[in-house]
């Protein structure tokens, strides 16, 4: 506003045309644009100390917001809430400001499927040429036509060229009859299932599917004869062996190092099709005492790598 005297002019015209600026000079001595607005953006949390929030305080109208959002220990995220209506599940939330807007992050507690003293892992992880082996419930005396095994994984090394296991079940004293499986790979872009009876190999079946750095579902099911990797499936040679070892993961010995790779879940179903059909589902997780392995949900029992490798433990869950 120039002043005229005692007198404050709030407009000025040249000739029929309303003139908004003025300058004196460098120097600006009208000016009748009105401000920019301001507005508050506020965030709050629910339940109080269930994570934290950034992103709070004033913005010009027309600014871009975000806010973010990062749940405790204990605690996960489940969205953003304004005027009790969710607007969104992302941790970080980005919006045009055009008035004061108050936000709350909504945190729930974590249930875990495991029993106190065990915390849940997204994955465990073995590594070349060390040596795993991870007992399961299914053995001696079973036949292999009940059984169906599936593997989420993901290969690690690029540099594995060699042909090991991820399950097996095999009798390796060779100076007795042998009967059972293997579900193996090779180069970490194929499959294959080898399947033994007495002195016999069958099977051999290979199924193409790289898996090195791609997480992948790996399915055998020996009562339906087919291996499936993704989807693509491929059948395998009739199943008329009984297993003669316990079905173990990674190997069976303490001394063989099996395929490199991380293991986010393995379910075992034994009694395909059978009123007795039981289903085994392995957690990757680690115990009270810091030690790596997979917890078993229907009998609730840990299981331990019984070989000298350490497995690598992935994020908690």
């Amino acid at each position: 506003m120039i002043r005229l005297g005692s007198a404050g002019i709030t407009a000025l015209r040249l000739g029929g045309t309303e003139i908004t600026r003025a300058y004196l000079g460098d120097r600006l001595v009208f000016d009748a644009a009105p401000p920019i607005p301001v507005y508050t953006i506020t965030v709050a949390i629910d339940p109080a100390g269930s994570g934290t929030v950034a992103g709070a305080g004033q913005y010009q109208e027309g600014d871009t917001a975000t806010i973010t959002a990062e749940p405790a220990d204990g605690y996960k995220f489940t969205g953003w809430q304004e005027n009790g209506q969710q607007v969104s599940t992302g941790k970080s939330y980005s919006f045009a400001v055009t008035g004061d807007r108050t936000f709350t992050a909504v945190f729930e507690a974590k249930v875990s499927r495991l029993p106190t003293g065990y915390t849940e892992l997204e994955y465990i992880e073995s590594v070349k040429d060390k040596y795993y082996s991870i007992e399961t419930p299914i053995g001696y005396k079973k036949s292999l036509s009940y059984l169906k095994i599936e593997l989420d994984i993901m290969g690690t090394d690029s540099t594995f060229t060699g042909s090991r296991s991820i399950a097996i079940s095999k009798n390796t004293n060779t100076s007795n009859a042998y009967s059972g499986f293997e579900i193996y790979s090779t180069a970490l872009n194929k499959f294959g299932v080898s399947i033994y009876s007495g002195t016999n190999t069958s099977g051999g079946k290979y199924i193409s599917g790289s898996f090195l750095n791609k997480r992948v579902l790996v399915e055998v099911d020996f009562k339906n004869k087919t291996i499936s990797v993704d989807g693509n499936s491929a059948s395998i040679t009739a199943t008329t062996s009984t297993l003669y070892s316990t079905v173990y993961l990674f190997s069976n010995t303490t001394t063989t190092s099996p395929v490199p790779l991380r293991l986010y879940s393995a379910k075992i179903t034994y009694g395909v099709g059978l009123s007795s059909e039981k289903h085994y589902d392995f957690v990757p997780c680690k115990n009270s005492s810091g030690v790596i392995g997979l917890y078993e949900l229907t009998d609730g029992k840990f299981y331990r790598n019984l070989a000298s490798g350490t497995f690598i433990a992935g994020p908690a869950v």
